[in-house]
């Protein structure tokens, strides 16, 4: 298991740097466009949709790592106050309904992608298939998250610590 968690940390590192690239892209697109309506009166119609494109990208693949981070949201204070028993029980009841839907996301970004083929954005003609493949991605890897997060809590419990 630890060459699984070894990989995952690699592969967060390199999405985390790409989710970056792509916020940082998102933002200086917005400011080209602000400043373009600003000077010439007139904005790029291509920025805002590369932009919201961008942000689509960014949320779905931060979505994965943020796991690690502890960055969704969840309900500690009841959680804590069981014991390790429940809490292991609790993590793997989570763990499951979270990789089912993050599967749900996968099978109906895969329809989605599959359904737009032939449909292009419309200022750059951009294959909408590039755009909604962020879908099925970012729930893949928050399936690989959840899975790593799930097992190093479940070994943190068996040593009788609790996952801090």
């Amino acid at each position: 298991m630890y060459l699984y968690h070894g990989f995952i940390q690699r592969l967060n590192k390199a999405t985390e740097f790409v989710t970056m690239f792509f916020l940082i892209m998102m933002v200086v697109l917005i400011f080209v466009q602000i400043v373009s309506r600003v000077i010439i009166g007139s904005s790029f119609s291509w920025t805002e949709e590369v932009a919201r494109y961008l942000m689509i990208w960014v949320a779905f693949l931060g979505a994965g790592f943020a796991f690690q981070y502890g960055a969704h949201m969840s309900i500690e204070v009841l959680f804590k106050k069981l014991n390790l028993n429940m809490q292991n029980i609790f993590q793997i009841i989570s763990a499951l309904l979270c990789t089912l839907f993050f599967l749900l996301l996968i099978v109906k970004g895969i329809e989605l992608i599959k359904g737009s083929i032939n449909v292009y954005s419309p200022a750059l003609k951009l294959p909408m298939v590039i755009v909604y493949a962020a879908i099925p991605i970012g729930a893949f890897l928050q399936i690989l998250n959840v899975i790593d997060i799930t097992w190093k809590f479940l070994k943190n419990n068996s040593r009788g610590r609790t996952n801090e």
